[in-house]
């Protein structure tokens, strides 16, 4: 105990003879002088003191008590502080120092503990002038380090925050401070900064360095004060910083564990420190002190801490967002997976965990997990408040997965399910948002105007304006959309809305072709926002308008105000300006236009770079000097054959096949000396031998990209000669030879394809792999249609009408979109929504994109559709019609025909079917079709019904009756 050394140390220093003396002199000093070190041993300080004091009055004139003062004082002094009188122990500690100011032995405990008493006592300035001096005068003891963090103590206490701060931060930094100080003081500087609301200061405290936990007395401080200043930075959006703050924290019970084996080892160090030196009783008494205070704070912490409710489960919601925000959804992903599969937790904590490990999936754009897990939400937690949050965020995943039926449905329920959700009218605008990418624009408009009615005035109600013009557009009623963009150009309080009805207006004049007004509208879009995201594509629109005017030179300088920024606007502007060249057969400027073009194409990526070398080639071959493109379009070949990204090279290989056979017809004058390459291609017997040794030459040097194309115009070279075996073995030689991510556009296309005619399981790898990596190709639409194809052919018509709705939306000019429309007619059939698969059958029966065989194929799918309803007499027009105007397709007049006949004989009208197939067997050319003999069997049972029930045949003079369209 403090008292015993204390006693023990007075003991010593007054040696024994002192002690004789005064109890020879004075029997009553005795007895009081140790009745006060009885109580001092037995800590009762108020009674010690109380002696103290009785001995300084009784015996104050008595020589032995002057001789035991100089002892006693300091010990008296230290009785009166720790009873709480600080005032008298001032008084003490100060008589001590005027009276006996040369015992340095004992001046650094009475100098502390005069500071110590002063600061209890509130008189910071003296105080803080006591722990200065006591620096100055005992600079290496340990109690003056302690003196810096009392002196901090005192700056917060009189409001100079700032002071504290920078002391405690200096005190941190010195490397004379020993680990555990220098962390109690960082950890100081938080709480003060925290205290004082100085979050931004304390963060950065924080963050400074590491924390050496085992140097760390007080863990849970560290804990509380990682928690909030993790709660700021995420606040503040400096989400990396709080994950740093946050990972200060341990979970709860691993903290308590913590804080028990610090309490341990802080007993463990304040033995080894209090008795390490038995002769200095006031070094001891020092130690005795910090660390009883210290501990005493450490089990209160850890006290509370056992009382408190567990932090963690809040606490990890906390650090998962933040590595959410932080970009980091992995990392938050593991964190809120297993919160949400912690059956100790509450369904409500769990339920957090859960929509937000959804909100992971849509981060990493895993929308098929974020889906899953999305429905597993809503099976757990239905009645959850975050139940239609929940709902909605399965909307979302469904339209990024380009299922927009599914997320239409999705969104029916949310709006039915919760009529009184104040998130309605958003939910009903992304609902209308979803429509118009299903082309139903007109349920898209009721959406939009539910949403302007709702909410007359905000942002959301301006959008649902812009989108409604947009939906007329998209529907290409273009007066409509142009009535609605001008309203909302008037009347939007929004800038950014107007700038955006700015240019949808000028773009729809462009698609009325307008070019007069379209003009004026772009060029005042210009000046008025020439900052906006929009202003390279009105720029170039600007360019197409002025072609569209015939002002050619106007057009080409404002294409050229596009550059390498743009992307691919500046490269469809370059050969905008191309084409104008070779229209005004400026064969010069187009050399020159497109040498421009590759040589920034070597710096800046550029797409289409094989295409720009052809027309070099090309407008070489039209000055005069054809002969000029064989080293252009071998050199193109050498540069462009093995990049993905330089475009297609088929135009480069037409150009050159169409010059070896002009160069072997003796059509082109190669002068005297062609370079060694064109030498090399005319010594070849054939293209096709040329084309096989370059291919085997890039195989050899693992020139993939090049093999394959080199191999695609092979392949079609042998379907041109009718040899389609010789062109499928190269295609299949190629998929074996050439990895799927070697190939470009053309030929994941093209191989995907031939893989999927042969019902290989590849054919999809193929195809995927064609959408992600060329994302704008414009052979995507093989792509979206192949996989469509697979995914009917396996049953799954839900799949193939999302590939479907997809070709649709993105590739709506491809070359197979007439089969693209008649598949999905097909498949929607199949789905039991005969009206959908009618409405894309008639559009496309209106696009002159399909006229021959895929209208008269259209025209079938409709008949049968309509017979599967068991509507014959609307089916039978669409038969009539395909074998009245559609002659040159034998096998579908057969069909025709054949299920003409069919239908009038199910309505009953055995006189029309037989007339129908009297007409059919009369074609010769027919009688090779499998519907000719059973046409032929038909005929004779119809000839005896008709017989039996006085119809005529097509021999009478009498009119046929032919149903009316």
């Amino acid at each position: 105990m403090r008292a015993a050394l204390l006693l023990t140390a007075l003991a010593l220093l007054g040696g024994t003879g002192l002690r004789a003396q005064l109890v020879t002199r004075q029997q009553g000093l005795e007895a009081t002088l140790q009745e006060a070190v009885t109580a001092f041993e037995q800590a009762d300080y108020a009674r010690a003191a109380n002696g103290f004091s009785a001995l300084a009055q009784t015996y104050a004139d008595e020589p032995a008590y002057r001789k035991i003062e100089q002892r006693l004082l300091p010990v008296w002094a230290h009785a009166a502080r720790m009873n709480g009188d600080p005032a008298r122990a001032a008084e003490l500690y100060e008589t001590f120092l005027e009276t006996y100011p040369g015992d340095d032995a004992q001046a650094s405990f009475v100098l502390f503990g005069l500071a110590q008493a002063c600061q209890e006592l509130g008189e910071n300035t003296r105080a803080a002038d006591a722990y200065r001096r006591y620096r100055e005068r005992f600079p290496d003891r340990p109690e003056a380090l302690l003196s810096v963090l009392r002196e901090a103590d005192l700056a917060f206490a009189t409001g100079d925050t700032q002071t504290g701060l920078d002391s405690l931060l200096a005190f941190a930094a010195s490397p004379r401070v020993p680990p555990t100080l220098r962390a109690q003081a960082r950890l100081r500087a938080v709480q003060a900064a925290q205290a004082y609301g100085h979050d931004e200061r304390a963060a950065d405290i924080l963050l400074s360095e590491p924390w050496a936990i085992t140097t760390m007395p007080e863990l849970a401080v560290l804990a509380y004060a990682g928690l909030r200043a993790g709660d700021y930075l995420s606040r503040t959006g400096r989400t990396t910083d709080a994950i740093l703050a946050y990972r200060n924290v341990p979970p709860r019970a691993q903290l308590i564990e913590l804080q028990r084996a610090r309490l341990v080892q802080l007993e463990q160090i304040r033995e080894e420190r209090t008795r390490r030196n038995p002769q200095g009783i006031q070094n001891a008494a020092f130690w005795e002190e910090y660390f009883g205070g210290l501990i005493e704070k450490v089990r209160a912490e850890l006290a509370e801490l056992e009382r408190s409710q567990d932090y963690t489960p809040a606490w990890q919601l906390r650090l998962g967002e933040a590595f959410l925000r932080d970009n980091r959804s992995r990392e938050a992903g593991l964190i809120f997976g297993a919160m949400a599969a912690d059956i100790s937790l509450p369904d409500t904590l769990r339920a957090q965990a859960h929509y937000r490990w959804i909100l992971c999936a849509q981060a990493r754009q895993d929308w098929p997990l974020a889906l899953r897990r999305a429905d597993a939400f809503l099976l757990a937690y239905p009645g959850d408040p975050l139940a239609p949050a929940t709902l909605y965020l399965c909307a979302e995943a469904l339209l990024q997965s380009d299922d927009t039926p599914a997320a239409i449905t999705a969104l029916d329920r949310l709006i039915s399910q919760y009529p009184d959700d104040e998130r309605q009218p958003h939910w009903r605008f992304r609902r209308g948002y979803a429509k118009v990418l299903a082309q139903d624009y007109t349920g898209a408009r009721e959406d939009f105007s539910s949403v302007i009615a709702d909410h007359s005035e905000g942002t959301l109600s301006e959008r649902a304006r812009l989108w409604t013009g947009m939906s007329w557009f998209f529907e290409y009623n273009y007066l409509a959309a142009l009535a609605e963009f001008d309203n909302l150009l008037a009347s939007s309080p929004i800038p950014f809305l107007r700038s955006e009805a700015a240019y949808r207006r000028a773009a729809t004049l462009y698609s009325m072709r307008n070019y007069t007004e379209a003009k004026a509208a772009l060029e005042s879009f210009l000046e008025d926002h020439p900052a906006d995201p929009h202003a390279a594509a009105v720029r170039v629109l600007l360019g197409d308008t002025l072609m569209g005017l015939g002002d050619l030179d106007a057009a080409v300088a404002q294409f050229a105000t596009l550059t390498p920024e743009d992307g691919a606007l500046y490269s469809y502007a370059t050969f905008q300006a191309g084409k104008i060249y070779r229209v005004s057969e400026n064969y010069d400027k187009l050399i020159s236009h497109f040498k421009n073009y590759a040589n920034e194409a070597r710096q800046a990526q550029l797409p289409r770079l094989a295409e720009a070398l052809y027309w070099i080639g090309w407008a070489k071959a039209r000055q005069g000097d054809p002969a000029a493109g064989f080293p252009q379009f071998i050199s193109a070949l050498e540069r462009t054959g093995d990049d993905p990204a330089a475009g297609e090279i088929a135009p480069l290989l037409q150009a050159l096949e169409s010059l070896y056979v002009s160069a072997k017809q003796g059509d082109i004058d190669l002068g005297l000396a062609p370079d060694a390459q064109t030498r090399s291609l005319l010594a070849s017997p054939t293209f096709a031998q040329w084309l096989e040794d370059e291919r085997n030459a890039a195989l050899d040097s693992q020139e993939l990209t090049r093999a394959s194309r080199l191999a695609l115009y092979l392949a079609s070279l042998s379907r041109r000669e009718g040899r389609a075996d010789r062109a499928d073995a190269l295609l299949f030689q190629t998929v074996e030879q050439v990895p799927i991510d070697h190939l470009d556009a053309e030929g994941l296309s093209t191989l995907g394809a031939l893989l999927a005619e042969f019902n290989s399981p590849d054919a999809q790898d193929y195809f995927t792999h064609q959408l992600k990596a060329y994302p704008r190709s414009e052979r995507n639409g093989t792509a979206l249609l192949g996989l469509a194809r697979l995914a009917a052919r396996s049953g799954d018509n839900s799949a193939a009408d999302k590939w479907l709705r997809r070709f649709e939306a993105e590739t709506p000019f491809s070359p197979e979109a007439p089969q693209a429309a008649l598949l999905h007619a097909r498949v929607l059939a199949d789905m039991g929504k005969p009206d959908a698969a009618q409405y894309v059958l008639e559009k496309q029966l209106q696009s002159p994109a399909g006229r021959g065989r895929p209208h008269a194929e259209a025209l079938l799918t409709l008949a049968d559709i309509a017979r599967q309803q068991g509507n014959h007499t609307h089916a039978i027009p669409y038969y009539q019609r395909v074998y009245t105007l559609y002659r040159a397709y034998p096998d579908l007049l057969a069909r025709a025909y054949w299920q003409s006949a069919l239908a009038f004989q199910a309505i009953g009208d055995n006189g029309a079917a037989l007339r129908t197939l009297e007409e059919m067997t009369s074609d010769a050319r027919l009688s090779e079709a499998p519907e000719y003999t059973q046409a032929r069997e038909l005929i004779e049972q119809l000839r005896q019904s008709v017989s039996n029930n006085g119809y005529t045949t097509i021999e009478d003079d009498s009119p046929q009756t032919e149903a009316t369209p």
